[in-house]
């Protein structure tokens, strides 16, 4: 019984991401630029919790942006999928262990993942279909990449801090110099 709460729940959070970034965050230009909600929850469940909560959060996540957005369907969903495969790969071949500058270079290579896709899926797209896509500032979008990856860091740095300190799982904050 306790699990069944715990995964109606946990529907239940991925639809209330869905809501606060469609509705709230996207009605604030400042708050759109600097986060990411949907995608920092599932790297976040990624790299602390469970992995395929992660997953299928980002498959649910993807497919509900790809029906409310006037890209071609699937942008947004490869881009989960590819941000968050790469995330693993990273996680179990490159950056193995839990100490603080791991999660925080896993955390910014899966946001850089993520905005690639969708910036390499927009080029396409606009060379496809030139008239369907106004022209897009390159410039602009590249910052907004980089204040992305320097938010959601700052956001994992956060939650690294919180989970240590609240959670039974990790005991010791691990740094990059013990």
């Amino acid at each position: 019984m306790k699990r069944i709460i715990t995964e109606c729940m946990f529907i239940i959070g991925i639809f209330v991401s869905i809501a606060i970034q469609t509705s709230l965050i996207a009605d604030y230009p400042i708050a759109a630029s600097i986060i990411q909600l949907n995608l920092f929850l599932i790297i976040l469940f990624v790299i602390f919790r469970h992995i395929f909560r992660g997953i299928i959060m980002a498959i649910i996540t993807g497919y509900y942006m790809d029906l409310h957005s006037a890209l071609p369907f699937g942008i947004f969903l490869f881009a989960f999928f590819c941000s968050i495969t790469l995330l693993l790969f990273f996680q179990n071949n490159i950056f193995k262990n839990r100490a603080l500058h791991a999660i925080i270079l896993n955390t910014s290579s899966a946001t850089l993942i993520y905005y690639s896709v969708i910036a390499i899926s927009l080029l396409i797209v606009q060379h496809l279909y030139p008239e369907r896509l106004p022209p897009i500032q390159w410039v602009h979008y590249s910052a907004l990449t980089v204040v992305q990856i320097i938010s959601h860091s700052i956001l994992i740095v956060l939650c690294f801090i919180v989970i240590t300190i609240f959670g039974q799982k990790y005991h010791k904050v691990y740094t990059a110099m013990e």
